[in-house]
C-alpha cells in the first residue's frame, strides 16, 4: 500500500499564475539546441523556430508562444514542460533580452496572437 501523505517537499509562491481561468495547461516541448548554454528563467516566452522552442523576442509574439514552467540550464537540445494557457502575471513573464511584458510596454494589440493560444494576463493583487 502507498503512503499517500508522505511529504513531498515545498513550493513558493511566485506570483507567476494569477487565476485559475482559464485553467492552465501545461505540455513537453523541445529547446532548440543554443550556441553555448544558457540559462533561462520560470516565465521564459517561448516561441516555436524550425528546430524547437527558441526564447521569444518582442516582436515575435505570435500562437505559437509558450511560457517556461521551470528554471532551466542546457547546451544542447533539451526537453522541458510548459505552460499552453492559462492566466498569468505580465510583470514576471520574460522575453528573449530578460525584460518583462511590462518592461517592453507591450500593447494589447500584440498580445492578441498569445490570446488565440490561451494565454492571458492580469496583474496579480497585492496583498498586505
Amino acid at each position: 500500500m502507498e503512503e499517500l501523505n508522505r511529504y513531498l517537499g515545498e513550493k513558493e509562491f511566485d506570483g507567476l499564475i494569477t487565476d485559475v481561468n482559464p485553467a492552465v495547461t501545461v505540455r513537453g516541448v523541445t529547446l532548440a539546441a543554443p550556441e553555448a548554454e544558457t540559462s533561462l528563467k520560470r516565465g521564459a516566452l517561448l516561441v516555436k523556430d524550425e528546430d524547437g522552442y527558441i526564447p521569444c523576442a518582442a516582436d515575435a509574439l505570435d500562437e505559437s508562444c509558450v511560457i517556461l514552467c521551470d528554471d532551466v540550464t542546457y547546451d544542447a537540445a533539451a526537453a522541458v514542460s510548459v505552460y499552453t494557457a492559462g492566466c498569468f502575471e505580465p510583470g514576471k513573464v520574460y522575453n528573449a533580452n530578460g525584460s518583462s511584458l511590462i518592461e517592453n510596454e507591450v500593447d494589447e494589440g500584440d498580445l492578441l496572437g498569445l490570446r488565440v493560444a490561451g494565454l492571458y494576463f492580469k496583474a496579480a493583487q497585492k496583498c498586505g
